[in-house]
């Protein structure tokens, strides 16, 4: 069962480095469109809708129910890493424990 959580561990951190890094492309693209003056359309709330579900369910694998709610504000400063990475405070006891 460590393993399996694990994985859902190290599949939550590469998501939300995906989605952390749509939403800083996109927050970049917005202020050049507003440098320019063109009205932008990116918000807090982007990112890849399949992204984010997945993304949640690896949350709610991780028995992390607080957080997998959290991602249908589709806003990554919600999160705090640590909160489901190894070693973050909501890993668990066993987090740094080797397989």
């Amino acid at each position: 069962m460590h393993l399996l959580k694990q994985l859902y561990q190290d599949a939550a951190e590469h998501i939300f480095s995906a989605l952390s890094i749509q939403a800083s492309q996109s927050a970049q693209m917005q202020q050049s469109q507003s440098s320019s003056g063109l009205e932008g359309q990116a918000e807090a709330g982007v990112g890849s809708s399949s992204l984010w579900e997945t993304f949640r369910v690896a949350l709610e694998l991780m028995e992390r129910h607080d957080l997998a709610n959290l991602c249908s504000q589709r806003d990554v400063s919600l999160f705090d890493p640590q909160q489901f990475t190894k070693g973050g405070a909501g890993a668990g006891p066993d987090a740094n424990a080797v397989a």
